[in-house]
Order: structure tokens, then C-alpha cells, then sequence
């Protein structure tokens, strides 16, 4: 399963902080095998893969990509907001 999630607000709160519930969830669905997590960012790539350094989550994350990459099919998109990028979506 590919699950994507985003940083602002949802991976960090809007003073930069780290939601650590949230990257306790991330973390603890990077283990299951079966699992593909990526974090990904409207701000781009960049500053998903700056994020992802930050929090120190590098070994439970597969790849870093700008929110809605066309060329990513999502199963359970995690945000902030409510959303419609992948088959499922969960706001955190």
C-alpha cells in the first residue's frame, strides 16, 4: 500500500512543531512490509526531503515528492485538510 503524508499541518503544526502522533502513525505503518510511505509537500520536493531530515524519519520513508505528483498512485492519503488525492484520505 502507497501512503502519502504531508508535512504542513499535518506531519508539523503551523509553527513548525512536530506532530509526534502523527509521525508515530507514520512510523508504525513503515513497518509493515507491504507498506510504501512517501512524504509529500505542496511547498515542493525539496522542502518535503528537508522535512523528512528535520524529524529525522529518513529509514521509515521510501520517497519525498511534490503533493499530487501525477505520476504516483496513492492508497491512503494522510492531511490536514480534507482531500481527495488518493483511493482513501484521512484528516489529521
Amino acid at each position: 500500500m502507497v501512503i502519502a503524508f504531508d508535512v504542513d499541518g499535518t506531519l508539523i503544526d503551523k509553527n513548525d512543531r512536530p506532530r509526534e502522533e502523527v509521525i508515530s502513525l507514520l512510523m508504525a505503518l513503515a513497518r509493515a512490509e507491504e507498506n510504501i510511505v512517501v512524504v509529500w509537500s505542496g511547498g515542493g520536493e525539496d522542502y518535503a526531503r528537508m522535512w523528512v531530515e528535520r524529524l529525522m524519519i529518513g529509514s521509515f520513508v521510501s520517497m519525498t515528492t511534490v503533493k499530487t505528483n501525477p505520476h504516483l498512485q496513492v492508497d491512503l492519503a494522510i492531511d490536514d485538510m480534507e482531500v481527495k488525492l488518493g483511493k482513501f484520505n484521512l484528516k489529521v
